[in-house]
């Protein structure tokens, strides 16, 4: 398992045989305004190589797990099944 040197709270980690996708909490550190990409993924080194993309500007996501080879993640507004590759939306879906 890596550790990652981070200042931001984890809510979940998805292990891969490359790569750990973490999540993390939206309320901390709690931002005054603007977007937070509150997914990242690390390789096997511990080293950054991508942040999620977000399906609207100001949105955040509460929640992440594996549905075959591509991540899942929801936001407050968006079903998204994400590259877990690039950290790219492949589709998403409104749900409110």
């Amino acid at each position: 398992m890596i550790t990652i040197d981070s200042k931001l709270q984890e809510l979940d980690r998805i292990i891969l045989e490359d790569k750990t996708i973490i999540l993390y909490d939206p309320a901390f550190p709690k931002k005054e305004f603007g977007p937070f990409a509150n997914i990242e993924a690390f390789n096997n080194d511990g080293e950054k190589i991508w942040t999620v993309e977000l399906p609207v500007f100001n949105d955040i996501y509460y929640f992440i797990k594996m549905e075959g080879e591509l991540l899942r993640a929801n936001s407050y507004g968006y079903i998204c099944l994400i590259n877990p590759e690039s950290g790219k939306i492949i589709s998403k879906t409104f749900v409110k």
